[in-house]
């Protein structure tokens, strides 16, 4: 009867470690996933942060940048500092836009722009006999950088020289005639899609602040051209 107790004590002896072992197994294996899951939640949260941080760091630049361009000072234009013809005559500086017939909107992403034009307008006294006739809107396309503000100039004595320029955010300039030359009869100048194209950066003429009209006299011959300014208060004949 001993031996049998002893047999059946010995067997619930194993029962209880082999329980306590599965427990204790069980309580490693639970505790270790949340050690693990722990530690992941404190390395992405590093991540996020490091991420963050160079968010903030990138916008802090660009604001830093914008605040630069917006506080620089723009110094009064000088009318005898033209630096691609310093011999001319300048004078009549005119801010507003040369003609009324031709409105621009900049486009929400700063790389296209929209002109609507008034042909009838625009032609004047010689509208009967031109075409286009109306107000249309056209697209103009091929611009890379993105724009800070446009203006209608041009040059010569009549709207046959008429130029969009285009100030873009790096201080370049860039720009579209309105008409082709005379050999091709002042014909609109608009690709096969009904669209106007940019020129491209204008080569030499950088650090602009802004465009004028103005009264030229070269020589002898007197005509109207569209000067850019720079900050420093000189300026280039883009006529």
């Amino acid at each position: 009867m001993n031996e049998k107790r002893n047999s059946q004590a010995g067997f619930y002896i194993i029962i209880a470690a082999l329980l306590i072992i599965i427990f204790g197994m069980l309580f490693y294996i639970f505790n270790s996933k949340e050690m693990f899951s722990s530690s992941n939640n404190k390395n992405n949260n590093g991540n996020e942060q490091i991420t963050d941080d160079k968010n903030n760091t990138q916008t802090d630049e660009d604001q830093s940048n914008t605040n630069e361009e917006q506080n620089r000072v723009v110094q009064p234009l000088d009318l005898t500092k033209c630096l691609n013809h310093p011999s001319y005559t300048y004078s009549n500086p005119k801010s507003s836009n040369a003609i009324n017939a031709i409105s621009t909107t900049i486009g929400s992403d700063k790389k296209s722009v929209t002109l609507q034009i008034n042909w009838t307008d625009f032609w004047g006294a010689t509208a009967s006999v031109r075409e286009p006739q109306g107000t249309q809107n056209y697209q103009v396309t091929g611009f890379t950088k993105s724009i800070k503000s446009v203006f209608v100039g041009g040059a010569g004595q009549d709207v046959t020289g008429t130029i969009v320029y285009y100030l873009m955010e790096d201080g370049t300039v860039e720009s579209t005639k309105i008409l082709k030359s005379a050999a091709e009869n002042f014909a609109v100048n608009i690709d096969a899609q009904n669209n106007f194209a940019t020129s491209g950066a204008i080569d030499g003429v950088s650090d602009i602040a802004g465009f004028y009209t103005v009264d030229v006299q070269a020589d002898m011959t007197g005509y109207m051209s569209t000067i850019a300014a720079r900050y420093d208060g000189q300026f280039y004949d883009l006529g």
